[in-house]
């Protein structure tokens, strides 16, 4: 094999390392980060009170000789009573010749914006180391000095960032990897043959909402996408159906590539056993049989404060939190809308008061101005009032008089305001002479019982707005 053939070999692996799985994919791809959110999202380091550890075995392609393989190991831990989280994250991928190998340390921090949102920022730092396996190379001439000349492992600094937003069952989250995009070199020794390619950035995109169903049961749609910058994103689509903490089944896909199974149960709520079975249906490895396996084991530490519970005692603990949570939660959303409540109040208190001033002024205007009429009225009366005990004429009606003006438009307002707080009827009839307007509430055909009538005006809501006592009006009909 020449020295060119062995470039563009080299060339065409780093190209097929992720071009079935996301077009050039460089970040190893796992199937359980539902499990082990901290696994992609730095956001999530200590996002649960007690101190959680994974491993991670993924075999991709198995029936493929040289096919990707993966071990991850991550301890993430909350300090306490803080909002600060600390995370470590190990890992170590292979795919035939090319190998990498990194540790991370995790930093997050938890902001509640409310009882019920919470949003979380997280950052890593840490070495990953790149490198060839030269003596995996398989040629026709296994002396050819192209193999024989070493190339430099390549050691870099990188980060990762995330961000996490919870409201209720709902969760978003982003990442980003590589931000540092490092540009790596390998450098033959022996007669400065070059190979170089860039670390580009990945995104990470999660949504999930846990819907919560009948005799301790949960249902969780999950959508997670993968961004490798200049290229096509690819999306899983999940749903994690889980029992009450103790066993969950989740089956997925991916697109452009296929199906994935994935089964775990939780022990004593300490131990936690995943695995997951990937079969590729939609590209050529389906063929070569592709299939990819993945085993998570995880292990909870429990702080000193919580040693001595039984996994019983735990649920029966975590189910009262969360009644006492739902009733603080319904507690706020009665605060709420008492405190609209009080504000829509506020307001159409704010609009009866100036309503109230707006009337209390044009009632007093109108007292002011039949004051100024009291004399002129008492004349008029003494030739249109009739008594009680008076006989009633054929030919003439009476009314029930409550205020008398000469100008209409003052007549109407006082109609207004006086209907409204005395709750009755009114109308207006013009005097013998046309020189007044009484405001009256009723037309009487007959004078039995009046006065008890006039009494019962006299002495309703709106008995502040009278000038003396109501009085009967006696109308001729020729004037009618």
């Amino acid at each position: 094999m020449t020295k060119s053939r062995t470039i563009i070999l080299l060339a065409i692996l780093f190209y097929c390392v992720g071009v079935s799985e996301l077009k050039a994919q460089q970040l190893p791809i796992f199937n359980q980060y539902f499990l082990n959110p901290y696994l992609n999202n730095p956001a999530f380091a200590g996002a649960n009170d007690d101190t959680r550890a994974f491993l991670i075995y993924r075999r991709q392609w198995a029936d493929i000789d040289g096919a990707p393989e993966t071990q991850g190991f991550t301890l993430e831990s909350r300090l306490k009573n803080t909002n600060l989280g600390l995370g470590l994250s190990l890992f170590n991928d292979i795919t035939n010749i090319l190998g990498r190998t990194g540790g991370f340390l995790s930093s997050s921090v938890d902001v509640n914006l409310s009882p019920n949102q919470k949003l979380k920022f997280g950052i890593s730092l840490g070495f990953q180391q790149n490198r060839i396996y030269f003596d995996r190379i398989r040629a026709d001439d296994g002396s050819d000095e192209a193999f024989l000349r070493d190339l430099d492992n390549r050691t870099t600094f990188d980060g990762n960032v995330g961000i996490a937003y919870s409201f209720k069952s709902l969760q978003l989250g982003a990442a980003v990897d590589q931000v540092f995009e490092n540009r790596l070199k390998f450098q033959n020794s022996g007669d400065f043959n070059e190979i170089e390619f860039q670390l580009v950035r990945h995104y990470f995109l999660t949504a999930q909402y846990e819907f919560k169903l009948a005799d301790k049961w949960a249902l969780t749609p999950l959508v997670a996408s993968r961004i490798a910058q200049g290229l096509r994103s690819q999306t899983d689509f999940n749903l994690k159906i889980q029992y009450d903490d103790l066993i969950w089944l989740n089956p997925s896909y991916r697109e452009g590539f296929g199906f994935a199974l994935s089964l775990g149960f939780n022990i004593e709520d300490t131990y936690s056993i995943g695995y997951s079975y990937e079969m590729p249906v939609q590209n050529a490895l389906s063929v070569f049989g592709g299939n990819s396996h993945e085993i998570t084991l995880g292990i909870k530490f429990k702080r000193k404060g919580k040693k001595g519970k039984s996994s019983k005692d735990a649920k029966i603990e975590n189910q009262q939190l969360q009644k006492i949570d739902q009733k603080v939660n319904q507690q706020y959303e009665k605060l709420d809308q008492l405190s609209q409540d009080n504000e829509t109040l506020k307001r159409d208190l704010k609009k009866s008061q100036e309503t109230i001033d707006r009337q209390a002024a044009e009632i007093k205007k109108l007292q002011e101005v039949r004051l100024n009429y009291q004399q002129e009225l008492a004349k008029e009366k003494q030739v249109s009032e009739v008594q009680p005990d008076e006989e009633v004429e054929k030919d003439a009606s009476y009314y029930l008089v409550v205020g008398a003006f000469k100008d209409f438009s003052n007549a109407k307002k006082f109609q207004g305001i006086y209907t409204r707080k005395s709750g009755l009827k009114t109308k207006l009839v013009q005097s013998n002479t046309g020189t007044w307007y009484f405001i009256y509430t009723e037309g009487l055909s007959d004078l039995e019982n009046i006065q008890k009538k006039v009494d019962q005006v006299a002495n309703n809501g709106a008995k502040s707005l009278l000038v003396g006592k109501p009085w009967i009006f006696k109308k001729k009909s020729s004037e009618k």
